[in-house]
């Protein structure tokens, strides 16, 4: 009886010349990069509708201008 092998090719390693690097890192990358701009855009949203609005109802609605004087009050102390 013999018994006959097959190769998977899935699991075999590839010669030192061929290389599959690029699409893996690449997908690495842009996944990164997905998240990032993600991540960004959330957090710019969320402080530019703070400002905006205010985190508190009845404050003024200048608040960058209030922040910055406040700022400012603490600096010259």
């Amino acid at each position: 009886m013999q018994a006959k092998f097959t190769h998977i090719t899935i699991f075999q390693t590839l010669h030192a010349r061929i290389s599959d690097h690029r699409s893996v890192i690449g997908t690495k990358f842009s996944t990164w990069v997905i998240h990032f701009a993600t991540d960004f855009f959330r957090e710019f949203f969320q402080i530019s509708t703070q400002l905006l609005v205010g985190t508190h109802t009845t404050r003024n609605h200048h608040t960058l201008k209030s922040c910055l004087l406040q700022c400012a009050f603490t600096f010259n102390d």
